[in-house]
């Protein structure tokens, strides 16, 4: 083997290590994103991760298209918090619901909960301020 040949093979080995790796650092960001995922059903989790963990050249680019919709339809349905990510956004969405549903006596309960977390001095003033603030 001649000098040239050898480079051209070490060339050629080194862009397929560098392909290799970045598609296994995509591969680990894609199952990262739908492990963290809240606005997904448990299931529906675990049939993707498994889908993109034994079939990722198929699975993860099509993952990838179609979580990428649904963050964008999550903002909209988001607080308008710019420092909330957009997966969390659906959660604090459903929270402020459940909340706003609440039975009178609920918030009553939790009233008085949180003054006797304030006398027990768990809470400062200004946090029971702020949660008082938004059982109202």
């Amino acid at each position: 083997m001649n000098i040239d040949s050898l480079k051209s093979a070490f060339a050629l080995s080194s862009a397929v290590m560098i392909v290799i790796l970045i598609y296994v650092v995509v591969l680990i960001n894609t199952l990262m994103k739908i492990w963290h995922a809240e606005y997904q059903d448990p299931r529906e989790k675990m049939f993707w991760f498994l889908l993109v963990l034994f079939l990722s050249p198929i699975a993860m680019p099509v993952y990838l298209l179609m979580s990428a919709g649904r963050e964008k339809t999550s903002d909209a349905e988001g607080d308008g918090d710019v420092k909330a990510s957009p997966v969390k956004r659906p959660f604090a969405a459903r929270f402020r619901q459940a909340e706003a549903g609440k039975p009178e006596g609920d918030k009553e309960r939790e009233l008085a909960r949180l003054i006797q977390m304030k006398k027990d001095g768990i809470l400062t003033s200004e946090q029971f301020d702020k949660a008082k603030k938004r059982l109202q």
